[in-house]
């Protein structure tokens, strides 16, 4: 997985090539069956997500129910992404799979030593539990205990909790289903790399949010879709709150239309604003062409300021198979305020080798 972004008619004395070039997965594995499996290069390990992109080596081998693994190398760099030899990483990790009625639950289990110039930038535990064995549900739990603090030059090994995000989703009935989660977490904090800004992160205040959402199809081409946010941090008596709702409806005029409603409320302790608008789209042609248009409305209250934000956004996007394996896509997009407006436009070209 590579990209190259290159924006012109900008500044580019501040902007490197691997500001434009990013890796975000590059690698090559051997797998025996199952058994043993050896990766090199770049790569997320699944039974430890949380920590992105790892450079080097990653093995594993499969005892039963159980997976033991291991992995030594580098993390990608901060600020750009690329290769930095500078900070090294290793761990090891043990994940377990148990299967039930054809359902699976799997929990894992990995410790995570980070480095700076081969000194202690983090060390931490990470836990996962995924688990689909009760019927129409599914259970996910992820949290992280950091190992290890230099604050001033005092070293602390006590144990800290630094995350905790829990979800279940349900489905109800086959048109119906419920979700629910809960992500409690703190800065994550590297010792040596955020030297300048230590003392800064630890006096920042936890981040606690829970969100709830239904998903509902009362006929075959109708689904109704509703959430509602509630995010708390530190001693603020009042949490940010985030509602949205959707109406989604197809084949509205034949087989490929679409049309979807929506809305958004905000409210914190500086804003209340709403978010409004709708997306249509057609297949014409027998699907050669896609033609979408869209339009938002915003409007934002400010507590502090006599002056709101009001803005009409709209777009149309065209989309047109031009051979087999061909795509052209013209797109618009306008923002219109009283302060002023802003046009975007888009050109892109897709050309595909296989199906």
């Amino acid at each position: 997985y590579v990209t190259y972004r290159h924006r012109y008619g900008i500044d580019q004395v501040s902007t490197g090539f691997y500001d434009d070039f990013k890796v975000f997965g590059l690698s090559a594995s051997y797998d025996n069956g199952g058994r043993y499996t050896f990766t090199l290069g770049r790569k997320i390990n699944p039974y430890m997500a949380n920590m992105g992109a790892m450079d080097g080596v990653q093995a594993a081998a499969r005892l039963g129910k159980y997976q033991l693994g291991a992995f030594a190398g580098t993390r990608p760099d901060f600020n750009d992404f690329s290769f930095n030899a500078g900070l090294p990483q290793f761990g090891a990790f043990i994940a377990r799979t148990d299967t039930l009625g054809g359902q699976a639950a799997q929990t894992s289990i990995a410790f995570a030593e980070q480095m700076n110039d081969f000194r202690t930038d983090r060390r931490f535990l990470y836990v996962q539990h995924n688990n689909s064995v009760l019927r129409n549900m599914n259970i996910f739990l992820s949290s992280e205990v950091d190992l290890f603090k230099n604050v001033n030059g005092i070293t602390d090994l006590r144990p800290s909790l630094t995350s905790l995000y829990a979800s279940l989703r349900y489905r109800v009935r086959k048109n119906l289903s419920v979700s629910a989660s809960y992500d409690n977490r703190r800065n994550v904090i590297y010792y040596e790399s955020y030297q300048t800004y230590v003392d800064q992160l630890l006096a920042q205040e936890t981040r606690q949010g829970l969100r709830f959402q239904v998903n509902y199809s009362p006929l075959r081409f109708v689904s109704l879709n509703a959430s509602a946010f509630l995010r708390y941090q530190g001693s603020n008596p009042s949490p940010t709150k985030n509602w949205t709702g959707a109406v989604n409806l197809s084949n509205l005029a034949g087989k490929g239309s679409y049309m979807s409603l929506t809305i958004n409320v905000l409210e914190s302790y500086y804003f209340k604003g709403t978010i409004s608008g709708f997306r249509l789209s057609e297949n014409l042609f027998k699907g050669r062409l896609n033609a979408e248009v869209q339009y938002r409305h915003v409007n934002y209250a400010f507590f502090s300021s006599e002056s709101d934000l009001k803005q009409h956004i709209g777009g149309v996007n065209l989309s047109i198979n031009l051979l087999k394996k061909t795509t052209l896509t013209c797109s618009y997009e306008g923002t219109f305020q009283q302060s002023g407006d802003w046009h975007r436009y888009f050109v892109t070209v897709i050309q595909r080798f296989k199906k």
